[in-house]
């Protein structure tokens, strides 16, 4: 279930008061989603560095996928330009394992 305009909105006055360049505006059992900037396309780093700090290696891209390895285990992380301005990303919660 992507999360209601509410929280994206919540999230884009986040992202334009702070100093964060990616933030959390749900989860739920299996994911957790975050809107970051698109910026010159740093969306998508902004992303990877997320996923990088939890011990996570990025592989490839494939269109609005993002493929990491860990320990043998391999994450999804999927990507939706909500505007052109800001880009909504899905996570599994398996990013925190």
């Amino acid at each position: 279930m992507i999360p209601v305009e509410e929280k994206i909105e919540t999230g884009v006055e986040r992202l334009a008061t702070a100093d964060e360049p990616i933030v959390k505006i749900d989860q739920s059992a299996e994911y957790e989603w975050y809107l970051t900037r698109m910026e010159q396309g740093q969306g998508y780093e902004h992303l990877k560095k997320l996923i990088s700090g939890k011990g996570w290696t990025f592989v490839e891209q494939e269109g609005a996928g993002y493929f990491f390895e860990k320990d043998g285990k391999k994450l999804i992380v999927t990507t939706e330009m909500w505007t052109r301005k800001y880009v909504l990303v899905k996570i599994p919660v398996l990013v925190n394992e």
